[in-house]
């Protein structure tokens, strides 16, 4: 993770439901102080961003990656194997984000290594919450 303590915590957003997107990024921006958000959506997109290809040359490298999992083109299962699999990526924390309660979803992304399995809650309000308690403990364990 981070290793100047004066960088702010980069999250990369894949999220295709742009009120979802914007919920998300309102409560992280809310919660965590020097934080930038990336942010795309669909599946193809993400690994573009995150291996630098067209038309993402040069995009930053996330320190977190918070990804949905119904996505168009790639879903968010396929995003977080490829991620997994690359030696380059691997590292980066995923956390994934979804509406779905299907313990065959949590299992096949815990069984993926993704590093968190979160399910959206229906309420605006505490899904603002939940979204600011997950920036805040990545952003504590990204300046340790």
């Amino acid at each position: 993770m981070k290793s100047n303590l004066n960088s702010a915590i980069r999250f990369l957003l894949v999220e295709d439901d742009e009120d979802h997107a914007d919920l998300i990024r309102r409560a992280i921006l809310g919660a965590t102080a020097d934080v930038v958000i990336d942010s795309v959506g669909d599946g193809e997109e993400a690994l573009a961003h995150l291996m630098q290809t067209k038309p993402h040359e040069g995009a930053k490298r996330p320190d977190v990656i918070l990804l949905d999992i119904n996505l168009p083109k790639l879903n968010g299962h396929q995003v977080l194997q490829k991620i997994k699999q690359s030696n380059a990526l691997a590292d980066i924390p995923v956390i994934m984000l979804t509406t779905s309660q299907s313990e065959l979803d949590r299992d096949r992304a815990l069984m993926n290594d993704a590093d968190s399995f979160v399910s959206k809650p229906t309420n605006e309000e505490e899904f603002s919450q939940l979204i600011a308690h997950l920036s805040k403990y990545w952003a504590t364990m990204g300046m340790a």
